[in-house]
């Protein structure tokens, strides 16, 4: 059996495809690494609305089930967790430690036991690691939308501060405004700072925001931080229509609720004997920018597992160079997977 091969591949590459993940540009596009592509493969994409990501999270969590890399028994000791490479792949982390959560307990329905390590999301700030309860962390948000519900019809997109675990709650609400409303929301991540590579359109956020964008602050500066990089997008596009909040999202007991999911990683570490890593990035060329994050990762503590690549451009063979870091390494889809059918759906839909 092939070595990138599993039972969903052919399945993930037309939803790729599907998505307008890989574009020609007869003009070039400016990589990371500086060269010109008239090739370019956007990822991000697979993560710009709710139900996108959301079967994108499915999509990771059946290849590392197939891969080995999950346990569906319980260990109380041994915990897994996904952590996406900031920024582009942050969304994909959350998403596939959520659909791990929601097979976890599928599997316990049954009547087997799980592992509990399902249940928590990993979330690196700075120097500092933080594990999210996601059931408790439900729990603050199914009231948070009994609040808000009749404003999910008026709502396009959803948009937490990315420095705070408003981030992690907006993308939460949004399936809990989904179940009530059935609309697909926009999931917009606006970038530390300008993205001074790639498209145009991707220079300031991750996901482009949408209509009524709901804006779930932490404080007062996530106004601020968003007023420049709409105005200048709604001028451009001109797909942005009202900036909407709450005093909900202000209240002091709403924000107490929420802190008490989140646990200091030394508290957490306490009684553990492991707590693993997958690391997923979502496009990998030579490798190095998530090397260094493999090596932040592991000077926090952290011992990364394996590392899940949701493309591989195969321009070179980056196995060797993660081997050397004693990492694993998958990519679920690369180029020679993706080429030919771009060029047959030119001739023929695919």
């Amino acid at each position: 059996m092939k070595e990138n091969y599993w039972s969903k591949k052919e399945e993930y590459v037309r939803y790729l495809i599907n998505l307008g993940c890989f574009e020609f540009y007869p003009e070039g596009v400016t990589l990371k690494s500086g060269k010109i592509s008239n090739f370019y493969a956007n990822l991000r994409k697979t993560t710009e609305t709710l139900l996108s990501a959301s079967r994108l999270g499915k999509y990771i969590v059946t290849f590392c089930k197939e891969k080995s890399l999950l346990t569906y028994y319980y260990n109380p000791f041994n915990y897994t967790v996904f952590y996406g490479v900031p920024e582009g792949a942050v969304k994909a982390g959350f998403f596939a430690q959520f659909a791990y959560l929601y097979n976890t307990h599928k599997v316990l329905k049954k009547g087997s036991y799980f592992t509990p390590g399902s249940l928590y999301y990993l979330k690196v700030k700075e120097n500092r690691v933080e594990l999210i309860n996601l059931l408790e962390l439900t729990i603050v948000v199914n009231y948070l939308k009994e609040l808000f519900v009749e404003g999910s019809l008026k709502v396009d997109s959803i948009y937490g501060d990315p420095e705070s675990i408003y981030r992690e709650v907006a993308f939460l609400l949004a399936g809990k405004f989904y179940e009530y409303s059935g609309k697909n929301y926009y999931l917009p991540q606006l970038r530390k700072k300008p993205k001074d590579h790639g498209l145009p359109e991707d220079k300031y956020f991750i996901g482009k925001p949408y209509g009524n964008i709901l804006i779930l602050p932490s404080k007062l500066d996530s106004f601020l931080d968003l007023s420049k990089p709409l105005k200048i997008l709604k001028k451009q596009h001109n797909d942005i229509k009202e900036i909407i909040t709450s005093p909900i999202f202000y209240d002091s007991s709403i924000k107490s609720r929420i802190n008490e999911s989140i646990l200091p990683l030394d508290l957490f570490l306490k009684d553990l004997i492991s707590l693993e890593v997958i690391v997923i990035e979502d496009v990998v060329t030579t490798g190095s920018s998530v090397i260094k994050e493999v090596q932040k990762l592991r000077s926090l503590g952290l011992n990364v597992k394996a590392i899940i690549a949701l493309y591989d451009r195969k321009e070179i063979d980056v196995r060797k160079k993660f081997n050397e870091q004693g990492i694993f390494y998958y990519a679920m889809c690369n180029s020679h997977d993706i080429m030919p059918k771009i060029k047959k759906s030119k001739k023929e839909d695919f």
